[in-house]
């Protein structure tokens, strides 16, 4: 089994997370994501204080995604074997961890089309955790150039 590796993050320096790329890679052609080993031991009872001893920056934006109040078991799992911890998502794909609880989102329920970035990935346009922009968009949806999600996409 070859594990996904592990990148620094622009965005939050200092903090490792999975490759982006590779994940919407996996989803998009279909292959397993698997767990990625979790770069210190962790008990198999972890609970979210512990987690956040490392992960804090998850909580530290003007807009907290509402899952995070129930902690982060609520989306990822912790799975411990021998002396080797791994932390995956509690489904096999981010958007169908997004639609267990929005079910609002799906195509069936909105009666028209779904947008196509997030036909596959909701984290294309949105943050899981928290951000400084509404929705937990990863930039905001007004403005200029660079700096306006939508126009990161669509020219003007």
């Amino acid at each position: 089994m070859k594990l996904l590796p592990l990148v620094r993050s622009r965005r939050f320096p200092g903090s490792a997370v999975l490759a982006a790329g590779l994940l919407v890679f996996c989803i998009l052609s279909g292959t397993s994501v698997h767990a990625a080993v979790h770069p210190v031991p962790l008990d198999k009872n972890v609970d979210a204080k512990k987690c956040l001893e490392c992960h804090e920056e998850k909580t530290k934006h003007k807009f907290v995604h509402s899952a995070m109040q129930g902690g982060c078991l609520t989306c990822h799992e912790v799975r411990v074997s021998k002396d080797v911890t791994r932390v995956k998502l509690t489904t096999a794909t981010t958007s169908a961890l997004c639609l267990s609880c929005h079910e609002d989102k799906t195509a069936k329920n909105i009666k028209g089309v779904v947008h196509p970035p997030a036909v596959r990935d909701c984290l294309t346009c949105h943050d899981a955790h928290a951000s400084e922009n509404k929705n937990q968009l990863l930039k905001p949806a007004s403005g200029d150039g660079k700096e306006n999600l939508c126009l990161s996409c669509h020219a003007t």
